[in-house]
């Protein structure tokens, strides 16, 4: 569900003719080109040409092996090459033409295979490990072992049917049409086995693939198969060998080989009306095998394009398509291209492509042709584009604004899904939207070509949002689409969609028929359906802003002189200030962007907009690719908004600038961002929006500012139906370094007036180093780590930590530390663990979103699949908004949900909740609810107990100082409002309090259901017997029922227990016989013999106090 979002896009041109290959040294980070008579090594310090002495044949690749030293094959040599002084110290001969080579990933051995159809393993120092034939015959080692099953005509065939048992061996095809007969070499990654593709003869020239063990041991073969195209290479860590294949009426796919040749799996990369006009040049996973790059070559002028994708749930997406078009570079053809990903410091979240391109560019006036190369790079990173926003909605109420909408790229859609009302895993989703360009007609497969490919999606991810900057109540979103029509634009396609939820409609199209919307699952009530498409002209809109400034002006053409070349995006890294107004990097990474789309609600208003910053002149003098990480060449990489309107922009040497966005635009004027190097006070502009300067250790992907409070605000959000007010008391920015998974922290000083700046930079401070993902809610920081362990962290602080911005700092630190107790890298946790404010996770689960008003927080494994779950201390945070609220029902609800103590009812706040029992039994109308909260009663405060950890310092302010029984002090009012309010519906509720009274006064209970049992009313009176035995035994009761003096209701009683009859009948019999026979018990009055009764009665049931009052009365004593 994760998009790729290109972090940065550079490139630079090089002299050289017919690129044949790429390659990133994963020590010392450089870069090496071969061309066909020379090697380009493009280091931190620069680009070195060498050209080989002792060799003239054509390169066919270099490799570094140590630097300075590097691996070189010719056209029927290869030879180990000393750069530093250009000589050949190391040469094997191979009599014959060299047809692919690969070095293993350790670099210790080397595959070559040559004309003859041999294969030779080769050593480090180019020795011969062993040689063989490609051509041998057999299956391998791991051939198949047959168990007896029976031969194939009595097997099994699914829908074939009995013919397939019958069915012909395959007609061989032909594809020379889209093979060029190459023969490739992959290895696995950990350089055991190694794959070979090559066109076999034996089988009519049909493509094969054979693995082998790193001694060259013939492991498996793959079955013969018609169509198989070039592309090899095998997945990291899956272990699968990935290629390309051609089926009628399948279109082209690629497929994927396990390590013993069996198939497994395939997806489609180009639909069957269009995959005729390209060809797989070359297929690349990155380092950790989450991310698929396919180059094709387009044929009968069908551009180039590179294509990435990838998996989630057995499902692959195209995350990002670049279009190589040869109409954008001037009349140039394009020659060769090459790929490698880098290897060097990138984890799964982070990665980063490298692509060379070489283009013969015809001169004017002239028959000859300029020959160049443009090595361009791509950094992205995974991120969600998710929604979470807090509203002035109620607490309970779902919106379009918060209703959690998530957005996943899919070449030319955008599939949406609202997790507030359903979590729907992928691949599904509940609304797509689907682009294509301008005057193409979507049913006319032809032009499938000129199909858009959206590049980013940008949803609003503020930490609040006022319903009124949004009318009618839409999220807005922001997409960035191109194509190959629009590669003579400066900027992309960009279009403002307002989404709403609801619709009854199945499809409806947007803007002429280039949007198109359409419902696939879920309800269609609740399904994301646009309101509003609006594209905007951004080439016109950013022509005409900051017309005097001259300099910018310069800077903007060279960009777009840049742009037609270098293939990249320049629009990325969206935040949002509101609702309406968002700011973004341009230029890769040069100019900070504004968009004011407030008229666009109404779909035909004017959209303002501006650049706000630059990054300094000396940033723009770029010479290489490396020189980038250099704090001298930095340029802006991050952003993201505070809740006051600042703008906090990270440089890509970790320094991180706060402006004040509204100095900045009362001024127009486009400020320069000031290198550290250059910094002086003196050099700031007499109206400068400069707030402070933060120094983070090293780049962070992903900045979160969030506001902290301190514990004396009793209200931290004031919601009314106009506007939130937030009693925020400091500012506190994130920053999460993906690649090492650490978590910085700095507090932000407060914004002064205009012209204030803090000259002291503040230095950031770790807090983890174990982060997977984080998000900011309103009162929680929740942080997922590598410890399998979801952490939710509170916002709320004592007042002497917020003025002291270390000890703010601190204590945020601890708060993020996991008890040593259950720290598995340690110990084994114990069984019985418990801590509100951690939620044990599945290892490799990072956060998707959270609702935030709501208690849900989404999570998606490793695998793709979804989880959703409601950590303790949300629950508890919304538990408390709703008691504050009075909204019982609902708090009663989700207390039987999420199984919290019903005690919280009343311990939260024992005063708000006595004063409001009579609004307490109005809300709730099941009766069954009410008998719940009664029943769990119990003496103790859990706010002291079991949420101790949680209540620890808002319980203070609602203790009760009450000194009575806390269960005769609420079932005494319970009862006296539920005999006012309904007292037959709420019988049960009656007798639970009877029975929860300290001590139980079980005979009140038991009195009422036998005024009922009286009325003849026997349902109620069996279902309030039944629900009193869960608090006393039958036997108990029936002794209860004795003491009444009612014979015939303990006689009933009796009935309901176990007991035989002959065990209470005699003693029943004998207090009946008391008043039918006064003279036996020497009575002279009735009177007399029913207080004798009453005394045996008392006696039995060993009442002693009540029996001798009654013995007096009888006249015995």
């Amino acid at each position: 569900m994760r998009n790729l979002n290109l972090s940065s896009c550079g490139g630079l041109w090089l002299e050289g003719h017919n690129v044949r290959h790429i390659s990133l040294d994963d020590c010392s980070n450089n870069i090496t080109v071969s061309f066909e008579r020379s090697i380009k090594v493009i280091s931190s310090t620069g680009i070195n040409t060498y050209h080989a002495q002792g060799t003239q044949q054509e390169i066919h690749g270099c490799f570094a092996i140590s630097p300075p030293v590097y691996l070189v094959a010719s056209s029927n040599e290869i030879f180990l090459w000393h750069s530093l002084n250009h000589q050949i110290y190391e040469k094997l001969d191979l009599n014959t033409e060299l047809k692919a080579m690969r070095i293993s990933p350790d670099l210790s051995k080397t595959v070559v295979i040559t004309g003859d159809g041999f294969i030779h393993i080769l050593s480090s120092t180019l020795e011969t490990i062993s040689n063989f034939s490609l051509y041998e015959e057999g299956f391998g080692s791991a051939l198949p072992v047959s168990l007896g099953w029976g031969k194939k005509e009595t097997q099994f065939h699914g829908s074939e049917g009995k013919e397939a048992a019958l069915a012909k061996p395959t007609v061989p095809v032909s594809n020379t049409q889209y093979d060029d007969g190459r023969f490739e070499i992959a290895w696995r990654d950990d350089g055991l086995y190694f794959a070979v593709s090559w066109i076999d003869p034996l089988t009519e020239n049909r493509r094969r693939i054979r693995v082998y063990n790193d001694t060259g041991e013939l492991f498996s073969t793959t079955e013969i198969t018609n169509m198989i195209s070039p592309g090899l290479c095998w997945r990291p860590r899956v272990q699968l060998i990935t290629t390309a294949q051609r089926r009628e009426g399948r279109g082209l796919d690629i497929i994927f080989f396990e390590s013993n040749s069996q198939r497994h799996g395939e997806f489609e990369l180009i639909g069957d009306e269009s995959e005729k006009f390209y060809q797989v040049e070359s297929i690349m996973f990155n380092p950790t095998g989450s991310i698929l790059a396919v180059l094709c070559s387009g044929t009968q002028n069908h551009p180039w394009f590179i294509r990435l994708l990838t998996c989630s749930n057995y499902q692959w997406s195209i995350k990002q398509h670049f279009c190589i078009a040869d109409n954008s570079l001037n009349d140039s053809q394009i020659s060769n291209i090459s790929l490698t990903w880098d290897h060097h410091a990138y984890s799964a979240d982070l990665s980063a492509l490298y692509c060379a391109i070489s283009i013969n560019e015809s001169l004017p006036n002239d028959n000859q042709v300029n020959s160049k190369t443009l090595l361009q790079c791509w950094k992205m990173n995974n991120v969600y584009n998710s929604s979470c926003i807090l509203t002035n909605s109620n607490v309970n109420t779902i919106t379009s604004l918060n209703s959690g909408l998530v957005a996943v790229i899919n070449g030319n859609t955008v599939e949406m899904s609202c997790f507030a009302y359903s979590v729907i895993p992928p691949p599904m989703f509940a609304t797509r939207l689907v682009f294509y360009s301008n005057g193409v007609n979507q049913s006319n497969k032809t032009q499938c070509n000129f199909t858009p490919s959206v590049s980013s999606v940008s949803i609003p991810s503020l930490w609040l949002g006022n319903e009124s900057d949004s009318p009618n109540n839409v999220m807005p979103i922001l997409i960035q689409t191109v194509d190959c029509q629009s590669s003579k634009n400066v900027f992309p396609n960009t279009y403002f969609i307002t989404i709403t939820n609801g619709t009854s409609l199945e499809k409806e199209s947007f803007c002429n028929g280039e949007v198109y919307s359409e419902w696939h699952n879920g309800g269609k009530n609740i399904a994301p359906w646009p309101k509003t498409v609006v594209k905007i002209d951004m080439d016109r809109l950013f022509s005409e802003c900051n017309s005097n400034d001259e300099s910018l002006k310069s800077l903007i053409l060279t960009e777009l002189k840049r742009k037609n070349t270098c293939l990249f995006s320049p629009l990325s890294c969206f935040a949002w200030l509101s609702l309406y107004e968002v700011l973004f990097i341009g230029a890769d990474g040069l100019l900070l962007g504004y968009l004011n789309m407030k008229n666009l609600y109404a779909s035909d208003g004017n959209v303002n907009g501006r650049w706000l910053l630059r990054a300094s002149s000396s940033a723009q003098e770029f010479k290489t690719l490396l020189e980038r990480n250099n704090s001298k060449f930095a340029r802006i990489t991050t952003i993201c908004c505070t809740i006051d309107r600042r703008v906090c922009v990270q440089m890509s040497n970790g320094t991180v600038y706060i402006y004040s966005v509204q100095d900045i635009l009362n001024n127009n004027y486009c400020y320069e961002i000031l290198q550290m190097n250059e910094f002086n006070i003196d050099n700031l502009h007499s109206y400068n929006p400069l707030n402070c300067i933060i120094q983070f250790p090293s780049n962070c992907e992903q900045l979160l500012c969030i506001p902290v409070f301190d514990e004396y605000n009793s209200n931290i959000i004031q919601l009314n139906s106009s506007i939130i007010t937030v009693n925020y008391s400091a500012l506190i920015l994130f920053g999460f370094n993906k690649s090492t998974h650490c978590l910085f922290a700095a507090v932000l000083p407060k914004q002064h007036n205009t012209g204030h700046f803090q000259q002291n930079n503040i230095i950031a401070l770790n807090i983890t180093d174990s982060c997977s993902s984080l998000i900011g809610l309103s009162e929680f920081l929740i942080v997922t780590n590598v410890k399998k362990l979801l952490i939710c962290v509170s916002l709320v602080f004592n007042v002497s930590q917020i003025n002291d911005p270390n000890s703010l700092l601190k204590e945020l630190l601890s708060r993020l530390n996991i008890p040593s107790e259950l720290d598995a890298s340690t110990r084994k946790p114990p069984r019985n663990w418990y801590n509100d404010n951690l939620h044990p996770i599945e290892s490799g689960a990072i956060i998707v979103t959270a609702i935030p008003n709501d208690t849900k927080v989404i999570l998606q494994m490793p695998r793709g699949n979804l989880e959703e779950i409601h950590p303790r201390a949300l629950v508890l945070a919304h538990l408390s908004k709703l008691l504050n609220n009075k909204q019982y029902e609902q708090a009663v609800k989700m207390m039987r949900r999420h199984r919290i103590n019903f005690n919280l009812l009343h311990d939260y706040n024992p005063n708000l909740f006595l004063s409001n029992v009579k609004q307490f039994l109005q809300s709730i109308d099941d009766p069954d609810l009410i008998t719940l909260f009664i029943s769990d009663l119990v003496e103790e405060d859990v706010t002291e107990t079991i949420y101790h950890k949680f209540y620890s310092k808002s319980s203070e302010r609602h203790r009760s100082t009450l000194k009575t029984s806390k269960l005769d002090r609420i079932t005494d009012i319970l009862i006296d409002e539920m005999e006012k309010h309904n007292p037959t519906k709420l019988i049960v509720p009656i007798i639970t309090c009877y029975a929860k009274k300290v001590p139980p006064n079980y005979e009140a209970g038991l009195l009422r259901l036998k005024l009922l049992h009286e009325n003849g009313d026997i349902n109620t009176w069996n279902n309030g017997l039944r629900h009193l035995q869960y608090f006393a035994t039958p036997i108990e009761l029936y002794k209860v029922a004795l003491g009444t003096y009612d014979l015939n209701f303990a006689t009933i009683m009796a009935q309901r227990t176990q007991l035989d009859p002959k065990e209470y009948l005699a003693e029943l019999n004998e207090l009946n016989s008391i008043t039918n026979d006064l003279k036996k018990y020497q009575c002279d009055t009735m009177e007399e013999a029913i207080a004798y009764q009453q005394f045996k009665i008392d006696h039995s049931l060993k009442k002693y106090s009540k029996a001798v009052l009654h013995l007096i009365d009888s006249g015995k004593l």
